[in-house]
């Protein structure tokens, strides 16, 4: 289904984590062979909603996440930040990112609040009118407690526009939590959020964990982090099912813990993001 029918989308959305049939989102530029294979392939059992990405790698895939992990991943993000609360969609709606932001707001009952006035969710923080338009909107939010989610480039122009506006800064200042993610997050940038006082909350996490899954470091709800000959390893509720008609590929990637045999849980299931990081102290970087 298109992202730019919202009324539809949020609908199906709410119906899908309900146990309703499961949909696929799909944004511009839509390849109508490849949706054709997608709608031909068997759906692992219990997909709610398969999301198209290519990830860090570049190849196209597409994920298979139950009802019971996008919830899972909305839940636990509301208890990482202390409750609940109405978010203003900035990013678009056919990737993790923005969905997942849809699947909060129906979680927890409180409608979201679209930035963009023409499409997909997405927001173009280059031009002065968007942002304007995006302070516009965060200042009409009627929901007392604001979620703001962006990658690091609006996140960047929007601190921009805020150190040469107390207006701007001031509205930024007043979501509960601005959540940046998709790449790393500069230090000068970070600082420059310090500085401000916006409440910055780091985010790591991809498709196949339901979007974020750790934040500023720390995992969030029941996911675990271990690091494997290099590789970060994430397991948890948040966990995809799989990959739509690439079952190669989804036991590369999503693999039983191999130490079964030394009283690990052998139907944990751990997915390999193919990334390197370090961990310590219970927080990864």
């Amino acid at each position: 289904m298109p992202v730019d029918d919202r009324a539809w989308l949020l609908a199906a959305l709410a119906d899908a984590l309900a146990g309703g049939a499961p949909i696929l989102p799909l944004g511009p530029g839509v390849d109508a062979a490849e949706i054709e294979l997608l709608r031909a392939a068997p759906l692992p059992e219990g997909t709610a909603v398969v999301v198209r990405t290519s990830g860090s790698s570049g190849v196209p895939k597409a994920v298979a996440l139950s009802a019971a992990s996008l919830r899972a991943s909305a839940e636990a993000t509301h208890e990482a930040f202390g409750g609940a609360g109405q978010w203003l969609l900035t990013l678009p709606g056919h990737l993790i990112s923005g969905l997942q932001m849809l699947v909060r707001g129906i979680v927890a009952g409180i409608e979201p609040v679209f930035c963009d006035t023409s499409g997909d969710g997405s927001f173009d923080a280059s031009t002065g009118s968007a942002q304007e338009r995006l302070l516009e909107r965060a200042e009409a939010m009627p929901h007392p407690r604001r979620y703001l989610s962006l990658v690091p480039v609006q996140f960047g122009r929007l601190l921009g526009l805020a150190e040469a506006d107390p207006v701007a800064a001031e509205v930024l200042r007043g979501f509960a939590a601005v959540l940046v993610g998709g790449q790393a997050i500069p230090m000068p940038m970070r600082r420059r959020a310090h500085e401000l006082g916006v409440a910055l909350r780091r985010s790591y996490g991809m498709t196949e964990t339901s979007g974020g899954c750790v934040y500023d470091g720390v995992p969030i709800g029941d996911t675990r982090v271990r690091i494997r000959d290099g590789e970060v390893q994430l397991t948890g509720a948040a966990l995809a099912l799989g990959y739509v008609g690439d079952p190669g590929l989804t036991a590369s990637r999503f693999v039983a813990d191999p130490g079964a045999d030394r009283g690990a849980d052998p139907a944990t299931r751990w997915y390999r993001t193919g990334d390197a990081v370090r961990c310590s102290a219970g927080r990864c970087r």
